[in-house]
Order: structure tokens, then sequence, then C-alpha cells
């Protein structure tokens, strides 16, 4: 569901304060670690919402959202080990 909000904001706005003054990156990059500390096969390149999870992270990285580059780590991270 978080993804679904996630790539329909993104749709409505290219606005960078959209996601970092309202914190809304930064909750929806705590819930991307929360979830992956309960499943860690989010992280791996053949979970099957992988391509969204990456494309999301991306946009987040891309307008500044800082610790959106701690989770693109991780990813690229999960990758590396397959």
């Amino acid at each position: 569901v978080l993804l679904d909000a996630a790539e329909a904001w993104n749709e409505r706005t290219q606005s960078a304060t959209f996601w970092t003054t309202t914190g809304i990156g930064r909750r929806i990059v705590d819930w991307f670690n929360m979830a992956t500390t309960e499943q860690p096969t989010l992280l791996g390149p053949s979970h099957p919402e992988r391509s969204r999870i990456d494309h999301v992270i991306g946009r987040l990285v891309s307008v500044g959202v800082a610790e959106a580059n701690e989770i693109e780590k991780k990813v690229e991270a999960a990758a590396s080990v397959v």
C-alpha cells in the first residue's frame, strides 16, 4: 500500500519540498527500514516488487531525502551478495 501511495504522490508532484520539508520522504524511508528488518527479502533482486522499490527510493534520493541514501546502499549491498 505504501508503494502505491508513494508512486501516486510522485506522479502528482515533482516538488522536493513535499518530500523533504514535510518529512514524507523520511517517513517512507523509515517504513522501508522497518519492513526490510521484518522481511529482508524485500532488498533482494528477485523480489517481485523490487523494481517499484528501486523507483521510489531513487526518486527520494533524487529530490534530496538524505535518509534514502542509506536504504539505497542496503539495496545495492543486497544485490551484490547474490
